[in-house]
This record gives structure tokens, C-alpha cells and sequence, in this order.
């Protein structure tokens, strides 16, 4: 029998943008409680990232939900971020 926690998909938003926007939109990733989540908030001029975060520096602010090993299309409204939360 499997155990229930086995069945529980970690979920992994990254967040990339500008730095005060990213933390209004990390802030409502982190507002539940939720063990299964982790959220990173990476600004546009971080340095040393892989080459597939680093060529995803947008104009705006852009959300990734990543479940298992299927990510969402980009977000990039925050009632949609909330809404998927």
C-alpha cells in the first residue's frame, strides 16, 4: 500500500522579474500553509543561472507552477497566479 504522503506532488513556482513585483507575487505563493510548495523568486539581473532560467528574463513579472514533471504556460497576470494557487 502506498503511503499517502507518496502520492502528494511537490510543487515548484519560480517567479521571474522585476524585484519589487516579485515580492507582492512571492508573498501570495506564501500566504497558506502548503509543505508541498516551494516557491523561488529569481529577479531578472541574477547571475549564474542555468541557461534555461537565464534566457527566461521577461519584461513583465512571469510564473512558472511546476508539478511533478509538467510546468503551467507562463503566468503572467496575478489574479491568474491566485486563482492557480
Amino acid at each position: 500500500m502506498a503511503s499517502p504522503h507518496s502520492t502528494m506532488l511537490l510543487e515548484i513556482i519560480i517567479l521571474r522579474g522585476e524585484t519589487e513585483s516579485l515580492k507582492t507575487w512571492q508573498t501570495a505563493c506564501q500566504k497558506d500553509y502548503a509543505p508541498h510548495r516551494l516557491c523561488f523568486a529569481i529577479p531578472n539581473d541574477a547571475e549564474d543561472l542555468p541557461a534555461s532560467l537565464a534566457e527566461k528574463k521577461p519584461r513583465e513579472i512571469v510564473a512558472y507552477i511546476c508539478k511533478g514533471y509538467q510546468s503551467s504556460a507562463p503566468i503572467t497576470s496575478f489574479d491568474e497566479l491566485v486563482a492557480s494557487l
